[in-house]
């Protein structure tokens, strides 16, 4: 065997042994045997195990896969599929998208923490219990001057009276229980190039995620918008609030011919039994947790 066979295998064995890993990690937290602190040192050890497997991708296949009876099974995906598929059994499927509006109260409460929260770059921090979107450094360099983000951190405690003022609305929208497990902000500037998510696409999340947009300026062709597939740009005034399957619905940003767009994205993952627990939030480029079994370990 060669030198880039060894690798390769090598390389399957690592890949193979993440989920499995993550599973001896959630069983022994399951049976109290591991604590909060040892469990995110472990996480952290997975994550870093997954970078190093990444940063030979030019040398090995790049997917967390494992060729079992001629069929590539990615584990991580699998995971994700399995879990979400006991909270479809349980409780439902949820709606394609659902829309309401926030009062004026809301509304400005949302935008007074969103202005004083603190700005930042994108591509710049990651969760080591997350899902990065490794997003390339040109693209990060083109999203930064179309866009100010904003730390999601600082919107937590909003975000949650958001979630317990509007629990009515969002459960009908989502069908299930559900955490919060990102949060991620920013103002689109007006007149910017279509590149990214102004573009057509769908997000490429694992089963079982669903995005809540809280729009706090007006949509509209001036002030920017959304579109989702086969419908009409959104027009409203501001406070109109998007709950929507982002994986399975082509869609894509507007950008404002003069006036800025500012949101605030929040993305769900339905569960089979409510937590009761608060909103997280990893870093701005990470997608959503690294397993599904994790939503309430965070």
């Amino acid at each position: 065997m060669g030198t880039a066979e060894i690798r390769q295998a090598l390389s399957k064995i690592l890949r193979a042994s993440i989920p499995a890993l993550t599973m001896v990690l959630f069983a022994f937290s399951s049976t109290n045997s591991l604590d909060t602190t040892h469990f995110l040192i472990l996480s952290s050890m997975l994550f870093k195990l997954r970078t190093f497997i990444k940063n030979i991708r030019h040398k090995v296949a790049l997917s967390l896969s494992l060729r079992l009876h001629g069929k590539n099974v990615d584990f991580e995906k699998l995971a994700f599929e399995l879990y979400n598929a006991s909270v479809d059994k349980k409780w439902g499927f949820p709606k394609d998208y659902y829309l309401f509006h926030l009062d004026q109260k809301w509304l400005k409460d949302m935008l007074r923490a969103f202005d004083l929260s603190n700005n930042i770059n994108l591509g710049v921090d990651y969760h080591p219990m997350y899902l990065s979107s490794n997003t390339k450094k040109e693209a990060a360099r083109m999203l930064n001057r179309n866009n100010q983000y904003k730390d999601g951190k600082d919107l937590v405690s909003v975000i949650e009276l958001f979630l317990n003022h509007h629990k009515d609305q969002l459960s009908e929208a989502i069908g299930s229980p559900h955490r919060i497990i990102n949060i991620r902000a920013w103002e689109m500037l007006p007149a910017t190039e279509i590149f990214g998510p102004s573009d057509w696409h769908t997000d490429g999340f694992h089963s079982g995620h669903m995005k809540i947009m809280l729009y706090l300026t007006e949509l509209s062709a001036s002030g920017g918008s959304i579109q989702l597939w086969n419908n009409s740009p959104l027009e409203s005034k501001p406070g109109l609030v998007l709950v929507f399957k982002n994986s399975d619905l082509m869609h894509r940003a507007i950008p404002g011919r003069i006036g800025s767009r500012k949101l605030i994205e929040l993305t769900v993952q339905r569960t089979e039994v409510d937590y009761a627990l608060k909103p997280v939030t990893g870093s701005t480029d990470d997608r959503h947790l690294v397993a599904p079994w994790l939503v309430n370990k965070v």
